[in-house]
């Protein structure tokens, strides 16, 4: 089923960034806001985003963390930890990738629970923990 765009292109333009204003074509998965055909990319899989910078880097990172759990899910298949050069057993689980590392390259942080917005305690591998302030 295709929903339809209701409203105008957000993405702002030129040096004092006044919106497009064209009719938009999809809202941007990341931001949620409207976009043309000019400001935005629509993918297949419906993962359609908007230009602005932040959204591209997102975008970015949505690619590289796809690509990086494919290439590490081998050591997985075989009980070893998913970072890259350790021969360690795995044991725990990450909270955000759902791959299994050592102890050594997982801790213990507070994750936010969207649902209930409190607080929670998680496992989160080295990885993620990185990619966290692309999403904060």
């Amino acid at each position: 089923m295709v929903r339809a765009i209701e409203g105008t292109c957000t993405v702002g333009i030129g040096l004092l960034r006044h919106a497009c204003g064209r009719d938009a074509v999809a809202s941007c998965v990341y931001c949620g806001r409207p976009f043309c055909e000019s400001h935005g990319e629509r993918r297949p899989d419906h993962a359609d985003s908007c230009s602005r910078r932040a959204c591209r880097r997102k975008q970015r990172d949505v690619q590289s963390h796809l690509e990086w759990k494919q290439r590490v899910y081998e050591s997985n298949r075989v009980s070893v930890c998913a970072q890259e050069d350790c021969g360690e057993r795995m044991r725990h689980q990450c909270s955000r990738c759902r791959l299994m590392f050592c102890e050594e390259h997982v801790e213990s942080l507070p994750i936010v629970s969207t649902s209930s917005g409190t607080d929670a305690r998680g496992v989160v591998c080295e990885h993620c923990r990185a990619r966290r302030r692309v999403w904060e």
